[in-house]
């Protein structure tokens, strides 16, 4: 049976900046880079802060599945498409909370429908939207969408729970 290879640890001291280290881990057994690397990354990604949304309210909906005149897609879909929208704050309130107003309506020029996306939400001075070209739905002719998504900073994974109004 081979013998276990003992990584050795090194940081390149030259390369060291508020935003930048260098780290090298080797040598790993096969398939232990990735391992570690994967997880490196996880516990990264969940430290960093960002801004997201958290629970949304749509004019005529009463719950997730009620059917939207006008709109192509269901609502559990639009939630859905809500979930990749990646928001920027310029804050520096760790408690900022904010609302964030989606209003759009097709008009009589508007024959094939509209494409709903990102950039179409109205956003408070402090937040922008990074991915205004993603399509949050699609608008059949005379069909309107009216919302109001609610968005706060965090950090890792909050729970439905976590979520919920105390009151």
């Amino acid at each position: 049976m081979k013998e276990f290879e003992q990584p050795k640890f090194d940081i390149s001291k030259s390369d060291v900046s508020d935003n930048f280290g260098r780290f090298t881990v080797a040598p790993l057994e096969k398939g232990f880079g990735v391992t570690v690397g994967n997880a490196l990354r996880r516990v990264l990604l969940s430290s960093l802060p960002g801004l997201a949304v958290y629970s949304i309210e749509v004019e005529g909906a009463r719950h997730e599945y009620t059917p939207l005149e006008g709109v192509v897609e269901d609502l559990t879909q639009i939630i859905l498409n809500i979930k990749n929208l990646v928001l920027r704050d310029g804050s520096d309130d760790p408690d900022a909370d904010y609302k964030l107003r989606l209003d759009v309506h097709t008009t009589d020029l508007d024959r094939d429908g509209k494409v709903v996306k990102a950039g179409d939400i109205f956003c408070p001075d402090m937040v922008s939207v990074v991915n205004p070209d993603m399509v949050l739905c699609h608008l059949a002719a005379g069909g309107k969408i009216k919302m109001t998504l609610h968005a706060r900073k965090g950090r890792g994974f909050v729970t439905a729970e976590d979520n919920k109004d105390p009151y």
